[in-house]
């Protein structure tokens, strides 16, 4: 192997195989009597890795085992071993000095530009979003005052309608010669629907079935007025029976045993069984008992006058339309 011509001052370059990082080994050549042992032991390192670097089927790989005698993987066994001598023998001679590879340099620098470029548009991009954010405080800060500005108008106008009112004398706009228009009463029943009285005697509804009813119960009437009549159970108060009687007549009505409380509403329009007579309805109540009997012979019931009779032994109470 051709050997190159050093000097004190030469320095030898040996590229190690573990140098990927990108930092090349460099050793300098010692001046005195074991740079022939330092050029030896770099010479059997730079043999070592080149072999090593070879192919197991390329000529002169094939042509060393044939001369050695060995097979490929004890003879790249012995090159690691020789590899590892010779770096740890020009260790000892001289030590070794880690310079940066010109690639290495080389990426160094594109990394440097290339951060420096990151940076530069980092920088750009903070300045413009500082900018937004001050000219979104300024629109902010101009928001707040036009609002202030127009609660304070809005303020000193009312404050300033408020004096005028206080201070303007009160006037009349009522001519004289105008005379002046009732206010006409609200009709409370304007929105209910008139409805033809029902026959007398028209049972409106029945908790019980018509066999039960089997005791009598008479009801007259006089006047112009019609009458919507209730009995209620007085051992269950949701159990009761209604019919309609029109103005003056007569009924024989039919009633279940047992003993009741006597209701009825009067008036002149009727507009059916959820308004009755509308607002003027009148709701009365009997402070009597109805009792119907049976004694084993005849069914007992009552005759009963809406209007007042001479000698008559009912007392009656108006009530609410809540009572009823």
């Amino acid at each position: 192997m051709k050997q190159p011509s050093v000097n004190s001052d030469s320095i030898r370059t040996l590229e190690l195989r573990a140098a990927n990082s990108g930092v090349r080994t460099y050793y300098k050549i010692p001046s005195d009597t074991s740079s022939d042992a330092f050029r030896d032991a770099s010479d059997r390192y730079e043999f070592a890795d080149r072999i090593l670097k070879l192919p197991d089927d390329s000529p002169e790989f094939l042509n060393i085992l044939e001369k050695t005698g060995l097979n490929a993987q004890q003879y790249r066994y012995a090159l690691q071993n020789q590899l590892q001598e010779a770096m740890q023998r020009m260790e000892e001679l001289s030590a070794p000095a880690y310079v940066p590879t010109p690639e290495f340099l080389s990426f160094a620098a594109s990394e440097y530009i290339r951060a420096s470029s990151q940076a530069e548009s980092y920088s750009h991009q903070i300045t413009e979003l500082r900018a937004s954010v001050k000219k979104l405080w300024i629109i902010l800060a101009l928001c707040l005052i036009y609002a202030v500005i127009i609660s304070y108008i809005a303020f000193s106008g009312s404050s300033s309608e408020a004096a005028n009112d206080i201070s303007s004398p009160v006037t009349s706009s009522v001519s004289a010669n105008t005379p002046a228009v009732p206010t006409q009463p609200t009709d409370p029943d304007a929105g209910l629907t008139k409805q033809e009285y029902p026959e007398s005697g028209t049972p409106m509804y029945s908790y019980c079935d018509p066999s039960e009813r089997v005791a009598p119960l008479t009801v007259k009437t006089s006047g112009n007025d019609a009458y919507y009549v209730k009995l209620v159970s007085l051992d269950n108060p949701t159990y009761y029976l209604t019919f309609f009687i029109r103005p003056g007549d007569t009924v024989e009505y039919l009633a279940p045993l047992g003993d009741f409380e006597l209701r009825y509403a009067s008036g002149a329009t009727w507009y059916g069984t959820e308004h009755l007579f509308g607002s003027n309805t009148v709701y009365t109540r009997s402070e009597d008992t109805f009792s119907f009997t049976f004694d084993g012979t005849y069914y007992n019931g009552y005759t009963v006058t809406l209007y007042p009779v001479e000698n008559g032994n009912m007392q009656t109470e108006e009530i609410d339309a809540s009572e009823f």
